[in-house]
């Protein structure tokens, strides 16, 4: 199950996490992330990955070491499809620091602060929210501490303009690709798959340590103590496509 609080409107938040508002979440209406709402999971799921797809599918958006991709629709039945989402990340291991995280974006040059973003490009009204405190209205909060198992610290999360958010966003792909709920037999849910990949090695482009205007912070003699190996996440919901309405939503179904 996704770490998640939903909330149709202003109320208490039980653990300290993110909040984004529904206005962030295309698709998804404060009503339907009621308490009694049985597939707010299936829907909040698909507004996160399928924005989070929006904004960093663009060729023209600056995403070092990041790709994402939507498949095409595949009908799986009668008004059913299969949607499916995949975000690849690199990560790079420091042999020397003991350390892995993010590509460092260049810090000089044309390209200096290129590549990096923050969730704050993504859900434009994120903020951070303690335990206890009101959300000012309907939205979902992503409990901190369980990003934080896969790798990002909360309490080190910086949320807004010109911030480099990509670890915790890849943390929060993590957890998705790992806890999402699937559907089943016996359990009800809209989304099918859900996968995390091995890591891949992946070859450093020139491009990232050139002398003039490199696209990454990385030294080109630091190559030989760094890994790069990139780690896909994916999502399949499925949706239900009602002719009658001219209108789609989440199956909310056990196989």
């Amino acid at each position: 199950m996704l770490a998640i609080e939903y909330f149709d409107g202003a109320g208490p938040v039980v653990a300290a996490g993110v909040f984004i508002p529904v206005a962030d979440l295309p698709g998804l209406e404060g009503a339907e992330i009621a308490a009694a709402a049985a597939d707010k999971e299936s829907k909040a799921a698909l507004a996160i990955i399928n924005q989070i797809y929006e904004t960093l599918s663009p060729q023209a958006f600056d995403k070092l070491g990041w790709a994402a991709s939507k498949g095409t629709p595949a009908p799986v039945g009668v008004d059913l499809i299969n949607q499916s989402y995949s975000f690849t990340a690199t990560y790079l291991t420091d042999l020397g620091a003991g350390t892995v995280g993010q590509i460092p974006v260049p810090t000089a040059g044309d390209n200096a602060d290129v590549g990096k973003f923050g969730l704050v490009d993504i859900f434009p009204g994120a903020t951070k929210i303690a335990a206890a405190a009101n959300t000012t209205g309907a939205g979902i909060v992503i409990t901190g501490a369980d990003v934080e198992a896969y790798g990002a610290s909360y309490a080190g999360l910086t949320i807004g303009a010109g911030e480099d958010n990509r670890n915790w966003i890849a943390a929060l792909l993590n957890h998705m690709a790992v806890d999402a709920t699937l559907r089943s037999a016996s359990v009800a849910s809209a989304i099918t798959t859900a996968s995390r990949g091995n890591p891949v090695g992946v070859a450093p482009a020139p491009a990232l340590t050139a002398a003039s205007n490199p696209t990454s912070g990385l030294a080109a003699a630091d190559l030989t103590k760094v890994i790069l190996s990139g780690i896909t996440y994916g999502l399949t919901v499925q949706l239900f496509l009602d002719q009658a309405s001219q209108s789609f939503d989440v199956n909310h179904a056990t196989t």
